[in-house]
């Protein structure tokens, strides 16, 4: 995840004539933005995870055999139900923790010049 935040956020580093509000703002977006890009990755494989967590057969079904069984039930689009929900949630915590995680390290930086750099 971080590194989608990183390809997201490159542009706002490198503009370095934005004022610092805006560059908040766009930091603000490219986290969120990088929140529903890794949740729409992985969200099919939570889908799956959880249906072999919550299965009662003893031994539970495979990967495979519970992927299959999604997609004949319910198609694509099953793969993806609870999708709206998690990235309701997930938007703006993602963007709040990165925008803020960024604004500790700079603020910091400041107290600790020749410390060890933080990515």
């Amino acid at each position: 995840m971080d590194r989608l935040y990183s390809v997201a956020y490159s542009r706002s580093e490198s503009n370095s004539s934005l004022s610092s509000s805006a560059k908040w703002i766009e930091q603000l977006f490219g986290a969120a933005f990088s929140g529903v890009l890794s949740r729409t990755i992985v969200h099919p494989l939570d889908t799956i995870r959880t249906r072999i967590m919550s299965s009662s057969i003893i031994p539970p079904p495979t990967l495979t055999s519970t992927f299959q069984s999604i997609l004949k039930t319910h198609g694509i689009l099953g793969l993806y139900r609870g999708f709206l929900l998690t990235v309701s949630v997930q938007a703006p915590a993602v963007s709040t923790y990165l925008t803020s995680y960024d604004f500790a390290k700079n603020k910091l930086s400041i107290y600790f010049p020749n410390s060890i750099p933080i990515p």
